[in-house]
């Protein structure tokens, strides 16, 4: 099995900062600064889980009940082993506009953008059904395994915007939205719907323990940025 060899350092696409210009100057850079230190954060992470991945996809392919899945596994490996770099620029980038967008949405009141990307008008067919059912699951289990850093990060959040609150579906640095752009990154590069989807899944998988840490440190870089320091880091164990 070929070994990747690709660095652990994320290149990031050229950014539009358009989103933010209605804001004050030191909010939109305190809400930059979280957008990337979120999606860079977990593609370090992937990055360097990439051989835990295929050994996970390895015995995987052992269990398989079929070939179908047999050939489901091998090809991620594959894929993992030649193109991870560029799915991360492509997440990175779906990311980026995406957060951008919602907070577009938020400080002029337009309506948020769709998560799914595409027509909405459309009937949604048995694939997209898979696919919404996969990234409900896995941002349900993202969201409880980081709910007490996920509070008070809302909290923050709203305050950045000079909101009163906000809502988890509306605020982009919620796990959904980091899901959601990696599953239009794998998708938009011509994979098979069971790919992406074995590969979205083990996203999630490798990131999940470092992902509270990483929003501990935006908490608490907002916390140092004078934006609601008085608020605890972390909310209390439910």
């Amino acid at each position: 099995m070929a070994e990747t060899t690709t660095s652990n350092v994320v290149p990031f696409a050229a950014r539009d900062h358009a989103a933010t210009t209605e804001l004050s100057g030191e909010s939109a850079s305190l809400l930059a600064m979280c957008r990337d230190r979120l999606v860079q954060g977990v593609s370090t992470v992937f990055l360097q889980r990439i051989g835990q991945a295929n050994d996970e996809f390895i015995g995987m392919a052992d269990r398989a009940i079929n070939l179908e899945q047999q050939q489901v596994c091998f090809a991620a490996m594959h894929f993992l082993a030649n193109r991870a770099q560029p799915l991360l620029q492509q997440f990175s980038s779906a990311y980026v506009a995406g957060f951008d967008a919602s907070v577009a949405a938020l400080t002029t009141g337009r309506p948020r953008p769709s998560l799914r990307g595409a027509d909405e008008l459309r009937l949604v067919d048995n694939d997209d059904f898979e696919q919404d059912l996969a990234i409900g699951k896995l941002s349900t289990r993202a969201a409880f395994n980081c709910s007490q850093q996920l509070v008070p990060l809302d909290h923050r959040f709203a305050a950045l915007l000079r909101l009163q609150r906000i809502s988890q579906d509306d605020n982009p640095l919620h796990p959904e939205h980091l899901f959601n752009a990696m599953l239009q990154a794998l998708t938009g590069m011509d994979l098979d719907r069971q790919l992406a989807l074995a590969l979205l899944q083990s996203f999630e998988r490798q990131t999940a323990a470092a992902l509270p840490g990483i929003y501990a440190d935006l908490n608490q870089s907002l916390a140092q940025s004078g934006i609601l320091p008085t608020i605890p880091l972390a909310a209390s164990q439910p």
